[in-house]
Order: structure tokens, then sequence, then C-alpha cells
């Protein structure tokens, strides 16, 4: 409260990153609602179908697929790469796209507290940075529109850090 934001503070066109949109969206869309803790496992947890059908045609597009946890019935998914026939789970050792996409973020192995915008997407062109923001608003925002003329945005998130990156953008 109090606070006014000001940002003059842009690359040009020739300086900013050309990151993918669709990318960019993965990234955010990870930060919000997935999990890239483990040392291998990467996983997505969202029980929105148009963010799901998103989420799959990104993965399907790099070779990736999404299998929905069989242990229980939580609504979660690894992301990895798609089984190849004869190959015993395990064994094939060949990188996970996935964590390969997001390991120049600089966003594997944040928890819900130390998450931040990565500086490639401070970096980037401008519709990498909308498109950035939509994946984060996909699973971590709302968008309404109260009795009032104005829609209201809202992004929850415990990381402080975060919260004024995305204010920055």
């Amino acid at each position: 409260v109090g606070d006014y934001v000001r940002v003059g503070l842009r690359f040009s066109d020739a300086e900013a990153l050309a990151i993918d949109p669709a990318e960019a969206w993965f990234v955010g869309a990870m930060l919000g609602d997935g999990h890239c803790r483990g040392k291998k496992s990467v996983a997505f947890s969202n029980t929105s179908g148009g963010v799901l059908s998103a989420m799959r045609s990104f993965t399907a597009a790099r070779g990736l697929e999404m299998r929905q946890n069989t242990n229980n019935h939580s609504n979660w998914y690894f992301v990895g790469r798609a089984r190849l026939a004869n190959t015993i789970p395990g064994e094939d050792e060949t990188p996970n796209i996935a964590r390969t996409i997001l390991r120049p973020y600089g966003i594997l192995g944040t928890r819900s507290h130390t998450k931040f915008v990565p500086d490639k997407i401070h970096k980037a062109i401008p519709i990498a940075k909308a498109a950035f923001l939509a994946g984060l608003w996909d699973t971590d925002g709302t968008v309404s529109k109260p009795t009032a003329s104005q829609p209201r945005l809202a992004l929850c998130s415990v990381s402080i850090r975060l919260l004024k990156d995305v204010q920055h953008l």
C-alpha cells in the first residue's frame, strides 16, 4: 500500500532475448504449478482442462508426455520423455527434456517461498514476457470482474520476490 511502480527499464529489440512464447508460457506454468526439485523428475499439478490441454500440447510437440500419477487419485502428472517401445523404465538415462528446457531459467529446485521471475524472462522480448505471465496467471492467478467496471487481477504466492518481480514486469 502506498507503493508506486514506474518501470522505465526496457531492453531494445536488438538486446532483448528472442524466447519462444510457448516456452515462456511453459516456464511460467511450471513455476506456478510445477514440481522440479528432484534430480530427474518433473511434475505438474493442475485441474483446469484448458491448462492441462495447453501443457499436453507443449510437451507433445517436444517429444515429452504427461503421465498421470497412478499411485493415488491425485491431479498431478509426471512430465518426461515419451517411453520408447522395449525400454525398461529407469534404464533409459537420456536427459529429461523438460529439465533441459527449465535449467537455463534457474528455477529447478525452487520452493514456493523462493520463486522468482528468471533473468531470461526479464530480458525477453515483450511477447515472451506476456506469455510467461499468462502461464503464471493460468496456474497461480485469477482474473475476475466484480460488480465494479474494472476487472480484478490477482496473483497468489508466498514468495515476495516473485510478486515484486511480476509487478516489475
